[in-house]
């Protein structure tokens, strides 16, 4: 990214922390995409199609109450204590209805801005970059995704580099945003992550 000296002086805010932030915001996006999908080289294995199946769903466009009892169940008991579901928000959108046997809702209701963040007590994150619920599809995980997924990180975290010569005769600063990731799988035959797959 280049931006004229000019900018830098008139800005009336710090424009290089806004320009590292933007660079964070767009690189995490990049990552949780290739651990959703898997990355082109195959340095990030996908963590979606790795993920064992635990079950499947009774309707290819819909996930019911007894969908989440039998995924909740395929998980092995080791890892429930550090156990969280991962789907994205039109999936948690398609939840909001869902109810038990007693008629009460999936999902529990966080007392910050009425957000919704549990399903049968485990916590709920979000991954735009997870599969919709759709035939065939693993629109859910449920597992201890630090048991079973190992993401690397070559020296910490992303870099920014500053360059204030290289463009110094067109009276600009470039910014380089750059990291060496990696991720794999590491199910050494508990499945820590299980998948519930949408029916055919």
């Amino acid at each position: 990214m280049k931006v004229s000296l000019a900018e830098l002086q008139d800005s009336a805010f710090d424009l290089d922390q806004f320009i590292r932030d933007a660079f964070g915001k767009r690189y995490w996006r990049g990552v949780t995409s290739m651990i959703a999908a898997g990355s082109s080289s195959g340095n990030v294995q996908s963590i979606v199609t790795t993920a064992t199946v635990g079950a499947t769903s009774a309707a290819p466009t819909a996930i019911s109450y007894a969908d989440f009892v039998s995924i909740y169940g395929a998980l092995d008991p080791a890892y429930i204590d550090s156990s969280s579901w991962v789907f994205n928000s039109s999936t948690r959108a398609a939840l909001m209805g869902v109810v038990d046997s007693l008629g009460r809702p999936l999902f529990q209701p966080s007392p910050n801005a009425g957000a919704f963040d549990m399903l049968l007590g485990r916590p709920v994150v979000l991954n735009q970059y997870q599969p919709s619920i759709a035939a065939t599809n693993k629109a859910v995980l449920f597992g201890d995704f630090s048991s079973g997924y190992t993401f690397r990180q070559v020296q910490g975290d992303l870099s920014i580099l500053r360059l204030n010569e290289r463009y110094a005769d067109t009276g600009e600063v470039g910014f380089i945003g750059y990291a060496r990731i990696g991720g794999f799988s590491t199910d050494a035959g508990t499945h820590p992550i299980v998948a519930l797959q949408q029916h055919a």
